[in-house]
């Protein structure tokens, strides 16, 4: 989330992604230490939706209130911001992997889980991200800017 009321991502604005909180990854990790029966299971596991760069932005201005844009960052962009937090070169790996999401539309990973079968034998509480957005309001706030 910027100052320009826009939520920006280096995935191409028309690419689903099926975004999950780290706290529900979390809960469902948890959830699965008290269930020794499904040892050696594994699913992959995603959130409850699979909006695309305008869609994810619609989320948030429901779960904010205010107007809110998709900004596709370009992998590049992304890659310097990773290299300015953690030192020169690292965003180098991570922005050559999302140019691979622009370069080739065709082979972009398809990120939704079949999380109906995944809650029925961990059954964790989980929002939509809008509901999330909202709950978490503070962290996109002004101050939080």
């Amino acid at each position: 989330m910027s100052k320009e009321n826009r939520v920006a991502y280096p995935n191409p604005s028309d690419m689903p992604v099926s975004w999950i909180a780290s706290d529900y990854v979390s809960a469902l990790v948890v959830a699965a230490l008290h269930r020794p029966d499904l040892a050696g299971a594994n699913w992959p596991v995603s959130g409850l939706e699979n909006p695309d760069g305008p869609s994810l932005a619609q989320a948030f201005t429901a779960g904010l209130g205010r107007d809110i844009t998709y900004y596709a960052m370009p992998p590049q962009d992304f890659g310097g911001i990773l290299d300015q937090a953690f030192g020169p070169g690292a965003g180098a790996a991570a922005a050559g992997e999302y140019q691979k999401l622009w370069d080739n539309p065709a082979q972009r990973p398809n990120f939704q889980a079949d999380m109906d079968e995944v809650l029925r034998k961990l059954p964790i509480s989980m929002t939509g991200i809008s509901d999330w957005v909202a709950q978490h309001q503070a962290a996109f706030s002004a101050a939080g800017r």
